[in-house]
């Protein structure tokens, strides 16, 4: 039972030392996340003004 205890105590000890880091980290995820969201979506403006372009370029034009 000591043992337990002593275990569960270490983890908090952990725990409050670390809980900053541990949640401002899921934060920078989901800013990077935005950032990855943000390139994507102009690549694929660029690809579609591109394909439009050619298309009327080719005389395909829809």
């Amino acid at each position: 039972m000591y043992h337990r205890q002593y275990q569960i105590s270490a983890w908090k000890k952990t725990l409050q030392g670390s809980a900053e880091d541990l949640f401002e980290q899921g934060h920078r995820r989901k800013d990077d996340h935005e950032a990855e969201l943000d390139a994507l979506h102009a690549k694929i403006g660029r690809l579609t003004m591109t394909a439009d372009f050619l298309s009327k370029a080719l005389g395909r034009d829809q």
